[in-house]
């Protein structure tokens, strides 16, 4: 299994990490299902212990995946913010802070770290 928790890194985390922990998921799947392949292979389980070992298998890849898209989504909408929020300084620069361009932009950023912390 992964040694990394997906979900203790999401506020640090961007696409590349989440790509890196889709990757280290996939690659754990694939060795845990030889391992269980060759068990049977060997008949050191049986046909039920196999079974209930890849069911055990695709749950945890489900519950994984799961913590993986959550961090996947946290890290787009940080990128995001940070993104409107550069935008949001530059319209306060040029346009000023009573105008209509930085108000919408302060409003999203705002909403977006709203969201984020949620």
């Amino acid at each position: 299994m992964p040694t990394r928790s997906c979900v203790s890194q999401i506020m640090g985390s961007d696409s590349l990490n989440v790509a890196e922990d889709e990757k280290r998921l996939k690659d754990w799947k694939e060795q845990q299902l030889k391992v269980q392949s060759d068990l049977l292979k060997e008949k050191k389980i049986t046909q039920e212990e196999y079974v209930k070992a890849i069911i055990r298998i695709e749950d945890e890849i489900y519950r994984k995946h799961s913590d993986i898209q959550g961090a996947f989504v946290l890290a787009t909408i940080g990128t995001f913010s940070s993104l409107t929020g550069s935008i949001a300084d530059m319209f306060k620069e040029t346009a000023g802070e009573s105008s209509a361009a930085y108000k919408v932009m302060f409003l999203v950023v705002k909403r977006l770290l709203l969201h984020k912390q949620l």
